[in-house]
């Protein structure tokens, strides 16, 4: 959805993700993080009940590919996992027997979020797993994986897996180009790799 967002002498414009599943047609909801100086994600943050403001859309083509019997891998970092989530909850809705896998990543621990939405995923459905990693975390608190989403892919995805696995991506554009080099190697090709940049 593109958000317009008054600002003096001009208004401006700012691409916000769904995070919601089709299912849900009474509202729709955005994932987006606070940015110091960020007047889009500030003015979004202070949105309260009652508010107006002009939206468009919806726009793009990242879209689940329905009609395959593919398993999933799925991969996001920070707010990317917004349009993830959504079809995330559009395969629970549907009662899909896909296997599908998630690797999210962030930097710190304090960045993470949905992590009771994945373990409710998991409880729910038993073809969903998921690992998180954190490139910059604290020790002390975290026992997890460390490390960016691509060393996920490098550890624990073959090129068996090539043969019947399609995959969507969400991050930053270096993100997605790092991901989409490593799964090339590993003999995915082009056509089963789906991806949304945002900046």
């Amino acid at each position: 959805m593109i958000f317009r967002i008054p600002h003096p002498g001009q208004a401006i414009h700012r691409s916000y993700s769904i995070s919601t599943p089709p299912s849900d047609k009474s509202h729709f909801e955005i994932c987006v993080r606070s940015v110091a100086g960020g007047h889009g994600s500030n003015y979004v943050h202070r949105l309260r009940t009652g508010n107006q403001l002009e939206v468009e859309g919806p726009f793009g083509d990242f879209v689940l590919q329905e009609n395959s019997k593919k398993q999933i891998l799925m991969i996001a970092t920070g707010t990317g996992m917004a349009p993830i989530k959504s079809m995330l909850m559009h395969l629970l809705d549907n009662k899909s027997s896909r296997k599908v896998r998630l690797f999210f990543g962030n930097r710190h621990e304090t960045d993470l979020f949905y992590t009771d939405l994945f373990r409710g995923l998991k409880a729910n459905y038993p073809e969903f797993e998921y690992d998180m990693i954190l490139s910059s975390p604290n020790p002390n608190k975290w026992s997890g994986y460390i490390g960016r989403v691509t060393d996920l892919i490098e550890q624990k995805i073959t090129e068996k897996d090539s043969e019947n696995t399609e995959v969507y991506l969400c991050g930053g554009q270096k993100m997605i180009e790092d991901c989409k080099q490593i799964l090339e190697e590993k003999k995915f090709p082009d056509a089963s790799i789906h991806h949304e940049n945002f900046f």
